[in-house]
């Protein structure tokens, strides 16, 4: 699902000249893409593990999806970023979502792990299962360390997050000062 914005006004509606509902979308999707970075530059993480980037990534899948007579419509096209912003829960697509727990494998899935279920014991990276009876997660270890790597989880909820977007008088007054800016290099 893409994340998407609509760029309208009952009150004093875009003009239908497609100039200028494009002019007012290029605005909205610089003001997006330019709050991307900003959270991107401004996200924490957890110590120890690498900076993902994922909003710097979002911001370059910013784009004007469509415009039509007055309306415009701006998409981020990164996957979870609507997901980020309206909230749901992320169901696995087998059995458990593994969440990294070691920084080493922060950037791995667990299948493509060199130990993934190959048992054994030593220093040969091998990885177990661990889950607890009655338990509704679970982990992955080194069975060498004994380090836990990931944890496993039935289901993940992601809390709405309103600040994925600039806040709608910053969206606007990018649609307006945009038009303000066609409008004038018109002359």
């Amino acid at each position: 699902m893409k994340l998407t914005v609509t760029i309208r006004n009952a009150e004093t509606p875009l003009p239908p000249d497609r100039v200028l509902a494009e002019a007012a979308a290029r605005g909205v999707e610089v003001a997006v893409r330019r709050h991307l970075r900003r959270k991107n530059s401004s996200s924490s993480r957890r110590e120890g593990f690498p900076k993902s980037d994922y909003w710097a990534d979002a911001a370059e899948t910013v784009s004007v999806a469509s415009v039509s007579g007055s309306h415009a419509t701006v998409e981020v096209a990164k996957e979870g970023a609507a997901l980020h912003y309206h909230g749901g829960v992320v169901l696995p697509k087998k059995k458990a979502l593994a969440i990294p727990l070691d920084p080493a494998v922060a950037a791995i899935w667990p299948s493509e792990h060199a130990g993934y279920a190959t048992g054994g014991s030593g220093d040969d990276g091998a990885t177990a299962l661990i889950w607890p009876k009655g338990s509704n997660h679970g982990f992955i270890k080194d069975t060498g360390t004994g380090d836990l790597l990931w944890l496993l989880v039935p289901k993940a909820t992601i809390h709405a997050d309103p600040s994925v977007l600039p806040e709608e008088g910053e969206m606007r007054q990018a649609a307006e000062d945009a038009m303000l800016d066609c409008v004038e290099g018109a002359r």
